[in-house]
């Protein structure tokens, strides 16, 4: 159900808040309104209910303290959803339904539950990632560490195996890190 914006504008823009009187304009008057010289240093702030189909959204003149205050928490909200976007939200209830019996428990006899399931995640996340890596990089990735991410052979193993000298077979194994690390999303994936 969309609901159309009511826009509300002060009558005097100079009013104070016990008198004032408003003018509810259509979305083509407000625009046009704004457009003219008597919107200059006037501030509106868009109020709307959090809960979508309960009300329609208002714009509606407001003095300059106040513009300032929704702003900064119009902002503050705006980038907490773009972090919270960035979230991957993982349960950590034990399945316990007859429907789920069959699936492998998320649960750990060998440490936390939490660990168990991030550790899984991630290594989720970098067998795809490294899948997507280049030829090269696959093949830096796949002899120096194994499914789980752990060591299969040393560094100096390495370059020794395919003719390298340690100091390239250093630089080799950054890039491939550098590479995965922008295949599984920036410098915060590790972090």
């Amino acid at each position: 159900m969309n609901m159309a914006t009511i826009y509300l504008v002060k009558k005097n823009a100079h009013s104070r808040k016990n008198n004032t009187e408003w003018i509810e304009l259509s979305a083509k008057e407000f625009f046009d309104f704004l457009k003219t010289d008597s919107a200059k240093n006037r501030y509106f702030i868009r109020l709307q209910d959090d809960y979508p189909g309960n009300a329609n959204p208002i714009v509606i003149e407001a003095s300059r303290s106040d513009y300032l205050k929704w702003k900064k928490e119009h902002d503050h909200q705006r980038y907490l959803d773009k972090q919270r976007a960035a979230v991957k939200t993982i349960s950590l209830e034990a399945m316990t339904d007859a429907d789920y019996e069959n699936e492998p428990s998320l649960i750990s006899r060998h440490g936390l539950p939490e660990k168990e399931v991030i550790r899984e995640c991630t290594l989720r996340d970098i067998a795809e990632a490294v899948s997507k890596l280049s030829k090269r990089d696959r093949v830096i990735f796949e002899e120096l560490f194994d499914e789980y991410g752990e060591p299969r052979c040393t560094l100096t193993d390495f370059a020794q195996k395919y003719g390298l000298t340690l100091p390239y077979a250093s630089l080799l194994r950054k890039r491939m890190f550098l590479h995965l690390r922008d295949i599984l999303g920036g410098e915060n994936y590790f972090l």
